[in-house]
């Protein structure tokens, strides 16, 4: 509690103590002010060395795709597209290893790199206001992004062993080389696995089968060569035209050589093997066909069964429904009855006709595969002239697959150059090092230097509130004493 005495103007002590509160109450401001700026500067100071220290090794790349299915969130063959495979762990360690090669990162792990990478999904203003005006809105809205940021920041590793470059803190910036690196990898594994070409590689690639049979073989190769030209078929239907520029061929030149390879050649290949009845395993091969016949008299027999039950369900129902469905439906007795009639009794001449199709499928079958066992039999595979064919069979086939697969890699030059005249090169791409002095950092700065500031001003005002309060409490003890003394 301040106590209020009247005190003597001539009194040299109180002058002291009111001119000391004087000026102290006028430097109470310029030390506010300096030390304001003082701690914005420090603040500020380390924010723009920490900054600029990680931007010199910060670089973007901006990716546009181009192919249409994108705007689907899809790639070209379909499958579903994510951006997190730009970045992918697979995708990144090759990109890291073609680095390393050079001599680059040598260091550093996948996984030392993952830690540093980030995609975003990047939307011009207006479509990023259209989104997330239709969310607000209650709408189911999806909007799947053709272009994409993908941010690489440099890891610093300390390594004693590395005192050139102050232990792994100073290392050359060789952010921009590894995203470039990565985005070529990311477009070769799209084109190699997402483009729409694997279709056909998958489509006609051959298995190993050195443990078939030389008549299983040609049956594996005409199947491949069926996939083939129904593809190229399809190709060429939507190519308009297209001509390959490093092979000279379109879909229409491939697909009228796949029709000779299949209908000439693999028909003379069958024909010889066939004609000579050659197997390279007789038993193995009888055996097959006892097993193919007893499977085709299975399902002959289902057929038969159910050819009989439509049949007697024709002739026995009213013909003239016509609005009533007849479902036939057999009981324990192999009775008839109609069940949950609905609208025709085309439905019945319908179900007749399949299996009648169906029962005759399967007894051209069995028959054939009788005749070929039967034939077979006679067949007396010890003979040198039997061996003789066996080994022209073994060429004739090895042949072929060395011209079926000079074919297949033909085939595969045009597609993937129509698959990059379409997709432009699945991206384009722009690849930037951040920086170091932009508006963003500049913003970032000022907030720094704000932060800093508010920061002193509040230290100040605990600091100077108690400065103040020590002066003022002297100065009452003073005046309480001076008072004292003139009583």
């Amino acid at each position: 509690m301040s106590i209020k005495i009247k005190l003597k103007r001539n009194n040299k002590l109180v002058r002291g103590i009111n001119k000391q509160m004087r000026t102290a109450k006028r430097n109470r401001y310029r030390r506010l002010i300096a030390f304001c700026l003082i701690g914005g500067i420090i603040v500020s100071g380390v924010f723009a060395i920490k900054n600029l220290y990680s931007n010199f090794y910060l670089s973007s790349a901006h990716l546009s795709f181009v192919f249409p299915e994108i705007s689907l969130g899809k790639y070209p063959d379909g499958t579903r597209f994510s951006s997190y495979d730009l970045i992918n762990k697979d995708r990144v360690g090759e990109a890291l290893e073609s680095l390393q090669e050079q001599g680059i990162y040598t260091q550093y792990e996948p996984e030392d790199l993952l830690e540093h990478i980030n995609v975003y999904n990047y939307l011009e203003k207006s479509m990023q206001t259209t989104v997330n005006y239709m969310r607000t809105q209650g709408s189911d809205y999806s909007y799947y992004g053709s272009e994409y940021e993908i941010y690489f920041a440099q890891p610093l590793k300390f390594s004693i062993t590395r005192p050139q470059s102050l232990f792994g803190l100073l290392e050359g910036d060789h952010s921009a080389e590894f995203l470039e690196e990565l985005m070529k990898k990311n477009a070769e594994f799209i084109k190699e696995n997402h483009a729409g070409g694997n279709g056909f590689i998958n489509l006609v690639t051959v298995e190993d089968m050195s443990d078939y049979d030389y008549s299983e073989k040609v049956a594996v190769y005409d199947s491949k060569l069926n996939f083939a030209l129904n593809y190229l078929t399809a190709q060429n239907t939507d190519s308009n035209g297209f001509v390959s520029p490093k092979n000279n061929l379109g879909f229409f030149d491939l697909k009228n050589a796949f029709q000779v390879l299949r209908d000439e050649k693999l028909n003379q290949l069958s024909s010889f093997i066939n004609s000579s009845h050659l197997t390279s395993n007789i038993n193995l091969l009888s055996n097959k066909m006892k097993i193919a016949i007893e499977s085709n008299t299975t399902e002959y027999l289902k057929k038969s069964d159910e050819m009989q039950i439509n049949k007697y369900a024709q002739m026995n129902y009213d013909h003239t429904f016509t609005e009533n469905l007849i479902v036939v439906s057999a009981n324990e007795e192999n009775g008839l009855y109609q069940a949950r009639p609905k609208t025709a009794y085309d439905t019945v001449v319908q179900q007749l006709l399949a299996a009648e199709g169906a029962a005759a499928e399967y007894s051209v079958a069995i028959r054939e595969d009788n005749n070929d066992l039967y034939e077979y039999s006679l067949v007396t595979t010890t003979t040198d002239e039997y061996a003789r064919l066996c080994d022209k069979a073994e060429t004739l086939i090895t042949e072929f697959d060395k011209e079926y697969h000079e074919l297949m890699n033909t085939a595969s030059v045009t597609i993937d150059d129509y698959i990059n005249h379409r997709n432009n090169d699945i991206f384009s791409k722009d690849i930037n090092h951040i920086s170091l002095i932009n508006s963003s950092f500049l913003m970032k700065l000022a907030t720094a230097f704000a932060l800093g500031a508010g920061a002193a001003l509040i230290l100040y005002i605990i600091v100077g509130a108690s400065a103040i309060r020590r002066i003022e409490k002297n100065r009452e003890e003073v005046v309480k004493k001076v008072a004292e003394d003139q009583k």
